[in-house]
């Protein structure tokens, strides 16, 4: 039996799409569409359904519990374009790496997050007193935060 792109639609409203072959699904993934705000231009993004694996297949027990799910609406074929764009998806490995390894590495917060933050600090801080950095030995200090005054009693 040769692979079968299919798509396999649910009562909660998600799809996946992915390719069949004698009853064991393979690349499997969630579908949704992206509209870009600004230009409009709809895309499809592809988020896998196994979040914690790289690998998307799916053995014959666990194929058999989705395509017999009572919440399965639909097992069927998608339109060309749909089928197209998954094909080109899943046989570029650069393109399923890159989604991969969003669900599957753990990363700080951004640059911007992290610039807004200092930004709101310096202006909540703005009235308290400002010292400059001085080096005592290897050591900088008094570069970041306000200055203290220590008071004796």
């Amino acid at each position: 039996m040769e692979n079968e792109i299919k798509c396999l639609s649910f009562l909660n409203g998600e799809t996946i799409i992915c390719t069949i072959k004698d009853g064991v699904i393979f690349n499997a993934f969630k579908i949704d569409t992206y509209t870009d705000k600004e230009s409009k231009e709809r895309s499809f993004i592809f988020i896998p359904i196994l979040k914690c694996k790289y690998d998307q297949n799916l053995n014959t027990e666990e194929s058999k519990n989705i395509l017999n799910n009572n919440n399965l609406i639909s097992c069927y074929e998608p339109a060309n374009t749909v089928k197209s764009a998954y094909k080109y998806f899943i046989e570029t490995e650069q393109f399923v790496g890159q989604v991969m390894m969003k669900y599957l590495r753990e990363c700080g917060p951004s640059k911007e997050w992290v610039d807004n933050l200092n930004k709101e600090l310096e202006e909540a801080n703005a009235h308290l007193p400002k010292k400059k950095p001085f080096s005592d030995g290897n050591i900088i200090k008094g570069a970041f935060g306000p200055h203290f005054e220590v008071i004796e009693e």
